[in-house]
């Protein structure tokens, strides 16, 4: 038992030794690697919108928002831009923007907000635009979209060449 006792106290002090340990090419070459990498002394912070729709999104057109991808980077530079009506500015510029419109129904929102564009006369166009609230956007949207993506109803009649084709 003293043996054993004696034994583990000299294994104990060997592993406390203050001898360096040296270490094989690959450990060395992961701590160059380390210090390769750029360190930022002023830790700064960065803020922007990773998740910015327009109205080029069907969903946000139909909540109202007529602007552009343009609007909102100009809006995110610091630039005052209106919205429903109102001037709105920021009061600092972001350091990032992003703008994730939705690709389902992009074309559709590019003729109900571009004059000229296919569709962009039709009824069904003029009375999305011209929605007074958001109840009777949402249900125009029901009815011409949601609703056929469902197998039923009408399809929004916007894109002229579409609707010759599906007769």
């Amino acid at each position: 038992m003293r043996k054993s006792c004696t034994v583990a106290l000299a294994l104990c002090l060997a592993a406390c030794s203050s001898e360096k340990e040296e270490t094989s090419g690959a450990e060395a070459n992961d701590t160059s690697a380390e210090a390769d990498v750029p360190q930022n002394p002023f830790k700064e912070a960065y803020f922007g919108e990773t998740h910015v729709h327009t109205g080029v999104s069907m969903d946000a057109f139909i909540g109202g928002n007529r602007l552009t991808p343009e609007d909102a980077y100009r809006f995110a530079t610091g630039e005052q831009i209106m919205v429903n009506g109102s001037m709105h500015k920021i009061k600092r510029p972001l350091d990032f923007a992003a703008v994730t419109d939705h690709s389902e129904f992009m074309g559709e929102a590019y003729s109900l907000m571009n004059p000229g564009a296919p569709g962009y006369d039709d009824p069904v166009a003029k009375s999305f635009r011209e929605a007074k609230d958001l109840k009777t956007a949402l249900g125009l949207y029901g009815k011409y979209v949601l609703t056929p993506l469902a197998g039923g109803g009408d399809r929004l009649p916007l894109v002229t060449p579409c609707r010759q084709h599906d007769r």
